[in-house]
């Protein structure tokens, strides 16, 4: 996301003369997640009638005001590292280009004319060195859900039955409290019809929404990291990355599965005929295509359980492998280094599920890589040899000529 480095409010009237000045762009206030295809019911549970699905749409207005809001999109956030050539230290956390401003990071309410107003309270734009700048805005009943599939609970604990994401609560990960500031508040309906929403198309809407039951404006700032030395060292992209390599690493586990079976397979079948038939004066069939094809098809096999393996191992011991990504995050959760609990438990879990992922298959994949290379070195040398010892100079002979030969003479 990007810092938010300037707002400017207008009426809804001026707004639709002028639109946002160059440079800005309509602020996305919050987002209404629209209503399901269904029949809903009063709270009585009669007078049933079908609702037609309403699509989500993005919240613009508050109170008769729009915004425009002026992202820094070229800013670079630090993630401990020092600002680059043409870049200025605005904070901590982000570093900006040395001809703009350092974004906001604060809108401190105060009782004179302010610089931006939301409802009838003035606030003023701060930016300091200490805080983490402001990223985006949102409509919600309280502080927004760290699980975006959930929305925090109305006062009346009530909710529309059709609603695609009902206002439930939020589940064990909890909410964004901690970076999250409330500039304003309103009735739910005011705001819905404000925005357009067709009300009238939501049979029982009025049953189930209370009079108590309100919106309110928040913004929240980026997440703030403890400054200690355990966390300052570690670079946040250690989330993404682990998530990434988790799961790059289950798919090469997957498409290795299939030739190691089949290999398997494979090469326990032929060894079980070749033993039955290996006393039959009469075997003709197991010829020396046969051989050359079965020889070359656990050859491939084998290559590819090397290449996939290789790449297991990669993903995993090297410097910038799944293994070290993984002894960082757990730092990063044993040291706290985020205020949030609900995203410390989220952490823990890409953590577990990493740790999963490679402690339980690493010795299997080392035997299956180690045994590969073992496999195409005696098969290279047994190629060698037979060719040397050959009187014919072939690597592949039909090893039954010879018997056969000897049991017809006798």
């Amino acid at each position: 996301m990007y810092p938010i480095i300037d707002i400017i409010e207008y009426s809804q009237y001026s707004y639709h003369i002028v639109g946002c000045p160059p440079e800005f762009e309509l602020a996305a206030l919050g987002i209404w997640e629209g209503i399901q295809n269904g029949q809903v019911c009063d709270k009585e549970n009669q007078n049933c009638e079908q609702v037609q699905s309403l699509e989500p749409q993005t919240l613009t207005s508050w109170k008769q005001k729009i915004y425009c809001v002026k992202y820094d999109k070229t800013a670079q956030w630090r993630n401990g590292n020092q600002c680059q050539k043409l870049y200025k230290e605005c904070s901590q956390y982000i570093c900006v280009k040395q001809q703009f401003e350092c974004p906001i990071t604060d809108l401190q309410t105060i009782h004179q004319q302010g610089d931006i107003q939301f409802g009838k309270t003035q606030y003023k734009i701060i930016r300091d060195y200490k805080h983490t700048p402001l990223l985006y805005f949102n409509i919600s009943s309280s502080s927004t859900c760290l699980n975006f599939l959930q929305q925090p609970q109305f006062k009346s604990q009530q909710f529309y039955p059709l609603s695609r994401i009902p206002e439930m609560g939020c589940d064990e990960y909890g909410d964004y409290n901690n970076i999250t500031k409330s500039l304003d508040s309103a009735l739910v309906k005011d705001v819905l019809k404000e925005n357009k929403i067709p009300l009238d198309k939501l049979i029982h809407f009025d049953d189930y929404l209370q009079n108590s039951d309100q919106y309110q404006l928040q913004v929240l700032r980026g997440i703030k990291l403890n400054q200690i030395d355990q966390c300052k060292n570690l670079n946040s992209d250690i989330f993404n990355d682990s998530s990434k390599k988790s799961f790059r690493i289950t798919k090469i586990m997957r498409r290795n599965n299939l030739p190691l079976i089949i290999g398997c397979i494979t090469l326990i079948l032929f060894s079980i005929l070749t033993i039955k038939f290996h006393n039959n004066k009469y075997l003709s069939f197991i010829n020396k295509r046969i051989t050359i094809i079965v020889n070359l098809c656990t050859l491939i096999i084998m290559i590819v359980t090397l290449i996939y393996t290789s790449l297991f191992l990669y993903d995993v011991l090297a410097s910038n492998g799944l293994q070290q990504i993984n002894d960082n995050l757990d730092a990063f959760i044993s040291n706290q280094c985020i205020n949030i609990e609900g995203i410390l438990i989220a952490l823990d879990r890409i953590h577990q599920y990493s740790f999963k992922i490679y402690n339980s298959n690493l010795s299997l994949i080392y035997a299956a890589f180690v045994g590969s290379i073992i496999y195409l070195v005696v098969q290279f040398f047994l190629y060698i040899i037979q060719y040397i010892s050959s009187n014919t100079q072939e690597i592949c002979q039909n090893p039954w000529n010879s018997r056969i030969n000897y049991e017809i003479r006798y």
